[in-house]
């Protein structure tokens, strides 16, 4: 996967404005064309949920020190700072933790190099991996075989 130039650049900006709140970078993206890009910052809470406050804060944080290291001509671009939302998949370890007693569907890669998808409540996680109790058993996944996992919203 190619990764943007100006995400290179604005990664250490989007780092240090997250400094000193209860929340961690998640993701950056960039979209749109050279004319007025579009940045996507997602953010995600150390413990329970990330709040408006916290997007807010950040965004304006990081729009002064893009326009500050003028990483964008004329300072033409739009920032969005977000959660992720359910509809993308978890990324971070620390998502996974967060998540524990949940219902996720997880895609992965057999031994068979075939792919599977299951759902179930993630019970356990660590370095290697992650642990899901299903209505047919429980079942141990490494972070090498799984392709994606969403968490299943719960009314």
């Amino acid at each position: 996967m190619v990764i943007h130039p100006l995400v290179e650049k604005i990664r250490p900006l989007a780092e240090q404005s997250v400094q000193g709140r209860e929340v961690y970078l998640l993701d950056l993206e960039i979209k749109g064309g050279s004319g007025q890009p579009i940045l996507w910052v997602f953010i995600d809470a150390n413990a329970g949920q990330a709040t408006i406050d916290d997007c807010a804060g950040i965004s304006r944080e990081l729009r002064s020190l893009i326009e500050a290291h003028e990483l964008i001509p004329g300072g033409n671009f739009t920032l969005n700072v977000s959660t992720p939302g359910l509809s993308r998949p978890l990324s971070d370890l620390r998502q996974y933790k967060n998540n524990i007693k949940r219902k996720a569907k997880v895609k992965f890669k057999t031994d068979e190099d075939k792919t599977q998808t299951i759902e179930g409540t993630l019970t356990q996680v660590d370095d290697q991996g992650i642990h899901l109790e299903t209505k047919s058993g429980d079942v141990n996944l490494l972070f090498e075989h799984i392709i994606e996992t969403k968490i299943i919203p719960s009314l």
